[in-house]
Parts: C-alpha cells; sequence; structure tokens
C-alpha cells in the first residue's frame, strides 16, 4: 500500500517490552484506567486514519484530473439515452 514500511523500529519495539512489563506490575485500577486511555487513543488514531484516507484519495485524484481535458456538453447521443432512460419521447 503506497510503499509504507509498516516495520517496528528497534527502539519502538523496546518500548513495546517495556510498556508490557510495566503493563504486568499495574494494580486492576491502574489497568482499568490504561484501558481507559487506549480506547479513546485508538478511537482518535481511527478518526485520524479515516480522515487521513480521504484526504489522500483527494489528493490523488486531483493529480489524476490535473491534465485531464475539461468536461464539455453533453453529446446528443448521451441526450438520446438519457430520454430513453427517462422514458421520453
Amino acid at each position: 500500500m503506497l510503499g509504507l514500511d509498516l516495520t517496528l523500529s528497534l527502539s519502538r519495539q523496546a518500548m513495546i517490552v517495556h510498556h508490557r512489563q510495566r503493563a504486568a506490575r499495574m494494580s486492576r485500577d491502574e489497568l482499568h484506567q490504561l484501558a481507559d486511555e487506549l480506547i479513546q487513543r485508538c478511537h482518535q488514531q481511527e478518526h485520524l486514519i479515516m480522515e487521513l484516507q480521504k484526504a489522500a484519495a483527494n489528493l490523488m485524484v486531483q493529480a489524476a484530473l490535473k491534465d485531464a481535458p475539461p468536461l464539455g456538453e453533453p453529446s446528443d447521443e448521451h441526450r438520446r439515452w438519457a430520454q430513453e432512460l427517462l422514458g421520453q419521447p
């Protein structure tokens, strides 16, 4: 997908191990609070990802249409098709 490298760096992997070890030592109340924070972050990040995907798609469309010829008036053939579809003589 778009040439993205999703491999985690060694420092990120080490941070994950550290956070997992810290979570293993937390009390039930601390875990509850952490879970609540993570749920909120997850939803915020999902929303951000969706907005960024929309923005990227819009940019891709703009780039594709940049050099496209302008749209003209419908041809007589298109008008006939429209009349047929609408059941008009």
